[in-house]
């Protein structure tokens, strides 16, 4: 299948990922993982409650720990969750999800550059950057079900409406910019 942030393909036993920004790389892994997410020039490889994170240019990769995140994310959105979804941005992970209730929490870690990590055989803790809710009323926690993309470091969410708005969220502070749009009339003959 497709997604914005690169081609995903499966054969039996295997998935192979061809990156966005490298189209003669590919990357073939195990199909151990849920989730494999562009972020850079990396691969972003999920299996709960590790991760591995490859550079494909190179095949590196580092093994990382999940277990922080995991269990912040557990804690901040309660027991009611309708909607979980994983993401990446250029440096980070993040998981968000949406309560029964109409809040909305989300969870990023800092991904290690795996290019710092030329010997490494041990596992990485991954540090978690943000953790944080917000209430039914804010504007990211009204997108139920976002649209998603990364820009940099940001990931961006909006509604399928021009009148929703979007939430510039920042991965590495938790931090959100929200922007309304506004529907414009274009005249004839201007």
């Amino acid at each position: 299948g497709g997604l914005p942030g690169g081609m995903v393909a499966h054969a039996t036993g295997s998935t192979a990922f061809f990156p966005p920004n490298a189209p003669s790389v590919v990357a073939e892994v195990p199909r151990q993982y849920i989730n494999i997410l562009h972020a850079g020039e990396q691969i972003f490889l999920f299996a709960p409650p590790g991760a591995d994170v490859l550079h494909p240019a190179t095949n590196k990769y580092v093994k990382c720990n999940c277990q922080g995140l995991l269990d912040r994310l557990q804690g901040a959105g309660g027991p009611h969750i309708v909607r979980k979804a994983v993401s990446a941005t250029q440096r980070h992970f993040l998981m968000h999800q949406n309560a029964r209730s109409g809040a909305k929490s989300a969870v990023a870690v800092c991904l290690p550059n795996v290019l710092d990590y030329p010997n490494f055989n041990g596992i990485i803790n991954l540090r978690v950057s943000f953790a944080r809710s917000w209430p039914p009323e804010h504007p990211i926690s009204q997108i139920i079900e976002p649209l998603e993309f990364s820009v940099g470091d940001c990931l961006v969410l909006h509604g399928e409406r021009v009148s929703a708005p979007v939430c510039v969220l920042h991965s590495a502070t938790g931090s959100v910019d929200v922007i309304n749009l506004h529907s414009r009339q274009v005249g004839r003959g201007r």
